[in-house]
C-alpha cells in the first residue's frame, strides 16, 4: 500500500514489454477503473485510487500498453458486469446492457460519434 503505480510497473513488474508505451493500468476488477499516464505517479491505496475514480476493490491489476483499445476494453467488462448481475435494479438489469449494446455498435463501426453522446446519456 501507498507505492506508486509507476514503481509496480517500471521497478517491480520490469516495465512494458517490447519498448511499448504505457496506456493505462486497469484496477479493481471488472467494476474498477482505468487509470491513465497522467496518474502513473498516483500511490497505490484505497483513499488515492477513489480520488481519480478507481477503486482497490479485488486487488487486480492489469496493465496495458499503446495497442490495447479502451473501448474493446470496456465492452469486455462490461460483458461480464451484465453476466454476472443479480438483475434487481433498473440499472443494472437495463443500464449495463443498454450500454454494452452501444459499445458493440461502436466496436462494430457504426457511427461513432453518435454512440459515445448515448453512453454518456445512459450514464
Amino acid at each position: 500500500m501507498g507505492t506508486t503505480l509507476r514503481e509496480i510497473i517500471y521497478d517491480i513488474g520490469g516495465g512494458i514489454p517490447n519498448g511499448r508505451e504505457f496506456k493505462a493500468a486497469q484496477t479493481g476488477g471488472p467494476s474498477g477503473g482505468c487509470i491513465p499516464k497522467e496518474d502513473l505517479d498516483i500511490p497505490i491505496d484505497y483513499e488515492s485510487l477513489a480520488s481519480i475514480g478507481s477503486m482497490m476493490g479485488s486487488g487486480g491489476l492489469i496493465v496495458m500498453d499503446d495497442t490495447k483499445c479502451m473501448v474493446n476494453l470496456a465492452k469486455f467488462y462490461l460483458g461480464f458486469t451484465v453476466d454476472e448481475s443479480c438483475g434487481k435494479c433498473t440499472p443494472c438489469r437495463i443500464g449495463t446492457k443498454r450500454m454494452l449494446e452501444i459499445l458493440e455498435k461502436i466496436t462494430d463501426g457504426e457511427r461513432r460519434r453518435r454512440r459515445f453522446k448515448e453512453i454518456r446519456r445512459t450514464l
